[in-house]
């Protein structure tokens, strides 16, 4: 049997300033991908993701999530379209978190239009969303859950991205406040750059609002 690929379609997070600019200006299939979208996005949004994406100065921050997942999206599905070009099939696809949606048009399940439209509400959900703070902890879920239960400082368990890896969301201090007491301890933990608590409570009194969308 041949090998098969899988496409694996990271979330929030991955993004950086400057990402996809040589393939903007250099590949005509990539471009015509984030032109597609940006105008499908312009009906919802008020910012350009084709100006942001060049490098141009669109008002915007990829810092704030609500920016970075439109554009780390229409990357994705830009990136998709190019390697379909080249004959690159996905025989299966993952999606992590927002990640999922791209996933989602990757698989056939989603129309692109439909795609955009699910990106635009999650948008507005995460700038609704209370700031908080994210941390990675290498450490096994189950003992990870039991320290932050005895600790009793609000904190609840993200993501679990294997038997080494989960992420904590919470509020910024008390995120500080357990990074401190795990790095004494000699833990390797890093702390996100992301600023919103994804994965916890504090989205769900905005769900009802993003179904509606």
């Amino acid at each position: 049997m041949p090998e098969q690929i899988a496409f694996v379609f990271s979330g929030i997070g991955t993004q950086w300033m400057g990402m996809a600019e040589s393939l903007l200006a250099n590949d005509a299939v990539f471009r015509d991908a984030i032109t597609e979208i940006d105008v499908l996005l312009s009906t919802q949004q008020r910012w350009s993701l084709l100006e942001l994406l060049s490098g141009h100065d669109a008002g915007v921050s990829l810092d704030r999530p609500e920016i970075a997942h439109p554009a780390i999206f229409s990357v994705q599905v830009g990136l998709i379209r190019c390697l379909s070009r080249r004959d690159l099939q996905a025989a299966a696809v993952i999606g992590h978190s927002a990640g999922e949606v791209a996933a989602a048009v990757c698989a056939g399940a989603l129309r692109l239009s439909d795609a955009v439209r699910v990106v635009a509400a999650h948008s507005e959900l995460i700038a609704a969303v209370h700031p908080g703070a994210m941390l990675h902890v290498p450490l096994d879920p189950q003992i990870l859950s039991s320290r932050i239960a005895a600790a009793d400082s609000g904190l609840e368990l993200a993501a679990v991205n294997s038997e080494q890896a989960c992420v904590l969301a919470g509020t910024p201090q008390a995120i500080a406040a357990f990074d401190a007491v795990l790095k004494a301890e000699g833990i390797d933990t890093r702390l996100l750059s992301i600023h919103v608590p994804f994965h916890t409570k504090a989205v769900e009194p905005h769900l009802d609002a993003f179904r509606t969308r």
